[in-house]
């Protein structure tokens, strides 16, 4: 099963103190007391590569309406990352081919 999702970006910000990879995006989340988790994906990959996992975990009392959520996944930079793809019940959902770097 898939869910609606869309603006999926991917960030690595180098700037000295800064040194982080952001990957962000917009899902719809089947309650609204569902959050939305981005998690490094356990699936062999490239070097350059970053896969992710989306889940969702509870959070008190919320009712049953589809609601869009944000997700946000960050690491610390250092490799590079040039491609992102973001999985959900083991289904690919959305394909980031172009990580925006700022030095």
């Amino acid at each position: 099963m898939t869910i609606a999702n869309k603006n999926w970006q991917a960030r690595d910000d180098r700037m000295p103190g800064v040194n982080t990879l952001k990957v962000s995006g917009i899902v719809t989340a089947p309650q609204a007391n569902s959050v939305p988790v981005l998690v490094k994906s356990a699936r062999p990959a490239a070097f350059s590569h970053l896969g992710l996992d989306l889940t969702f975990e509870a959070q008190g009392i919320g009712a049953q309406v589809l609601t869009d959520k944000e997700v946000v996944y960050t690491q610390p930079s250092g490799a590079d990352i040039t491609t992102v793809s973001v999985y959900y019940n083991g289904e690919l959902l959305a394909s980031i081919n172009a990580v925006e770097v700022t030095h």
